[in-house]
């Protein structure tokens, strides 16, 4: 959930034979979905792990079954949410391994992610603020 409490990001599936998942961003105060930012069917980028909002709620990061950290804009205006891909991270060492953490640093200046096997990632990405 976003800082501000108005926005949820989720796991989701988004076809009805449940063979393509991937992310829903929610209005919480209306209960619908404002966004979805991977194009329908596209599995390249299914989540696996977790899913965080910066501190300032202008930042997502997920991880996804690409085994990278996957960045995204969030923008509101009003009522509209847009959510666009900024950056991928590069991912864990082991293909086998899942995200199971992530964290923005209290500055928004750098990501953490953790896996199920202990190994703890950190990237710097104030440069894409």
């Amino acid at each position: 959930m976003s800082p501000d409490g108005r926005i949820l990001a989720t796991g989701a599936f988004l076809d009805s034979a449940g063979s393509a998942y991937g992310l829903e961003v929610w209005n919480v105060s209306t209960q619908k979905v404002i966004a979805v930012p991977l194009p329908k069917g596209d599995t390249s980028l299914s989540i696996t792990g977790d899913i965080a909002f910066s501190s300032d709620g202008r930042m997502l990061a997920i991880g996804g079954t690409d085994q990278r950290i996957h960045l995204f804009r969030v923008s509101t205006d009003g009522d509209n949410t847009t959510i666009t891909q900024t950056a991928i991270l590069g991912g864990i060492e082991n293909p086998a391994d899942n995200t199971t953490s992530l964290a923005f640093s209290p500055d928004d200046h750098k990501v953490a992610a953790g896996d199920n096997v202990g190994t703890l990632r950190l990237w710097d990405i104030s440069g894409l603020r």
